[in-house]
C-alpha cells in the first residue's frame, strides 16, 4: 500500500478524529467514569497475568487469549489510560487502511468522506470500546484491502496474503465469529478461480494465508500449552461460545430487528444492491454483499443484542458508501444526487456525531459513587492478601482494590444457563473462604443459603452495593 505527501493533511485530520472518537473511552484522560462490563472482564483477567495468573485456568473468561494480552500490554504502558491510547493507534491505523483499500476502486475524496461518516455512524456501536470489534478492525480493513485488489487483478504479492492470513489467525484468537468479510470474499474468488480455471493462480495465495494463520496462533497455543491451558480454553473459548449459538428464532428474529434499527446496517446492503443493479464493480460488489450476507448472519445467529457486535459491518459500509457516492456523483447527475446525499447526510451523520459527543461529556459527568464508596469499604476491611468474591458484574472492583478473587469466576451472569458453573462457584467459596462477600446485584437462593449456612453477616451497606464479612 503506497502513499503519497499529499494526503499528510488528511491524515492528520484523521488522526485528531481518532482522537476524538476514542474520547468515549472510560479509559481516556477526560473521564471520571467507571469501564464497562466487557472491557473490566478483559482488564481483569490482564491484571492477574501480570501477577503470574493464567488465562481459562485461574480465570474463567469466554474470549480468546489475545484480547487478554492486549489488556495486558495496555495496562503496563500506563494503568489508567494504555489502554485507551492503544485504541487510538488501532482507530487511526484503521482509518489508514479503509483510506487506502477504498482509494482503489473510488476517488480520493470519496475514499475519505466514506471513511469519516463510517467510522461516525461506529460511534453507536462503540460502547466504551476495548471490545475484540475494535482490536480485530485492522486485519478485517487489511484483507479487505488484499481481497478487492486480488479482484481488481491489480494483482498481489503472497507476502500480502500471509499478512492476510495473520490477520485471520488474530481474529481467531479474539473471537471467531467476526470473520464474515473472510468468508464472503473468499467464497466469491474461489468461484471465480474455478470459473475461470485459475485456481493454479491462486493456490500460493492460498498456501501463503494458511501460513500466516498458523503464523499467527501458533505462539498462543505454545503459551497455553506450556501453561497447562488447552483443554481450559477449549472449553471456555470455543464449547461455551458454541452454547451462544443454540439461540432460537425467537432470539435470533429479535436481534435481527434490534440490529435493523441502525441506518447504517441497512444502508450497507441497500447501497450494494444498488451499485450490483448499476452494473457498477460487479464483481467487488457482489464480494462485498456476501461479506455483508455473511457478517450479518454472524452477527444475529448468536440472539444477544449487543451493539459492538455490528463493528464488523462497518468496513464493508464504508466501501458501499464510497462506491455508490462516485456512482451518484458522475457530472451527468450531480444535481439530483447532491440533494440525495446532502439528505443521507443530515440523517446519518449528523446525529452519530452529536452522539459521539454526548458520550464523551457523559464520561466527564457521570460517576459511579456507589462503587466508589464500596472500594474504600474494600480496601478498609481487608488486605491486598486476602481472598473476596464479587456477585455480579462488576469485575473492576478485584483490579481496582488490589484484590484476588476466591474463584475463577469473577463474574456469574451465566449460572442461569449454566448451573453447573453455580455449584462450582459455591464449591471454590467453601474452600477459599472469602473474607469478604460483595454483592453488587440481588441474590439467588442458592447462595443466600450459602452466606447463612458459612457464617457470613452484612456488614455495609449503600443501595445496591451490601458487603458480608465472614465472621464478623
Amino acid at each position: 500500500m503506497k502513499w503519497n505527501t499529499k494526503y499528510i493533511g488528511g491524515f492528520i485530520l484523521l488522526g485528531l478524529f481518532s482522537v476524538f472518537f476514542s474520547l468515549q473511552s472510560p479509559q481516556s484522560i477526560i473521564s471520571i467514569n467507571s469501564t464497562k462490563i466487557d472491557s473490566a472482564v478483559f482488564q481483569y483477567v490482564a491484571h492477574g497475568m501480570k501477577q503470574g495468573l493464567v488465562p481459562y485456568v485461574d480465570m474463567f473468561d469466554h474470549k480468546g487469549p489475545l484480547i487478554y494480552w492486549i489488556d495486558l500490554l495496555g495496562i503496563s504502558i500506563h494503568k489508567e489510560h494504555g489502554i485507551w491510547l492503544l485504541e487510538i493507534v488501532v482507530i487511526f491505523v484503521s482509518m489508514l487502511l479503509a483510506f487506502g483499500g477504498a482509494k482503489l476502486i473510488v476517488d480520493e475524496k470519496f475514499a475519505f468522506i466514506a471513511v469519516v461518516i463510517g467510522f461516525l455512524g461506529m460511534g453507536r456501536f462503540y460502547d466504551g470500546g476495548n471490545y475484540t470489534e475494535v482490536w480485530a478492525l485492522p486485519a478485517i480493513f487489511y484483507a479487505l484491502y488484499v481481497f478487492i485488489k486480488y479482484l481488481k487483478n491489480d494483482g498481489i504479492k503472497t507476502y500480502e496474503s500471509a499478512l492476510c492470513g495473520i490477520g485471520l489467525g488474530c481474529i481467531f484468537l479474539l473471537r471467531m465469529n467476526m470473520i464474515g468479510v473472510y468468508i464472503g470474499c473468499i467464497l466469491v474468488i474461489l468461484f471465480l478461480a474455478i470459473k475461470k480455471n485459475e485456481l493454479p493462480k491462486l493456490l500460493p495465495h492460498m498456501i501463503a494465508l494458511l501460513v500466516g494463520f498458523v503464523a499467527a496462533i501458533l505462539p498462543a497455543l505454545i503459551y497455553l500449552y506450556a501453561n497447562s491451558a488447552i483443554s481450559e480454553c477449549f472449553d471456555q473459548y470455543i464449547q461455551f461460545n458454541l452454547s451462544y449459538q443454540k439461540a432460537t428464532g425467537a432470539e435470533k428474529y429479535a436481534a435481527l430487528k434490534f440490529f435493523s434499527q441502525s441506518k447504517l446496517t441497512i444502508l450497507a446492503g441497500i447501497a450494494l444492491l444498488f451499485l450490483i443493479y448499476k452494473k457498477k464493480e460487479v464483481t467487488i460488489s457482489v464480494a462485498l454483499f456476501t461479506a455483508y450476507l455473511v457478517s450479518l448472519y454472524l452477527v444475529v445467529s448468536p440472539g444477544r443484542r449487543y451493539g459492538h457486535y455490528a463493528m464488523v459491518l462497518i468496513p464493508i459500509l464504508i466501501y458501499a458508501v464510497a462506491m455508490a457516492m462516485q456512482y451518484l456523483l458522475q457530472k451527468e447527475r450531480v444535481g439530483e444526487s447532491f440533494l440525495i446525499l446532502t439528505g443521507i447526510i443530515c440523517l446519518l451523520v449528523i446525529p452519530d456525531f452529536f452522539g459521539i459527543g454526548d458520550e464523551i461529556w457523559n464520561q466527564k459527568l457521570i460517576k459511579d459513587y456507589d462503587q466508589e464508596a464500596v472500594i474504600v469499604e474494600i480496601e478498609q476491611r481487608t488486605t491486598n492478601q486476602d481472598l473476596i468474591t464479587v456477585y455480579g458484574n462488576k469485575t473492576q472492583l478485584y483490579y481496582l482494590t488490589d484484590r484476588k478473587s476466591a474463584s475463577i469466576y469473577s463474574y456469574q451472569t451465566f449460572f442461569d444457563e449454566h448451573p453447573e458453573k453455580m455449584q462450582q462457584y459455591l464449591e471454590e467459596l467453601s474452600t477459599n473462604q472469602p473474607k469478604l462477600f460483595v454483592q453488587t446485584e440481588s441474590l439467588p437462593e442458592e447462595i443466600i443459603h450459602f452466606l447463612q449456612e458459612k457464617g457470613y453477616y452484612k456488614v455495609w451497606e449503600q443501595n445496591e452495593m451490601i458487603l458480608y464479612q465472614r465472621g464478623y
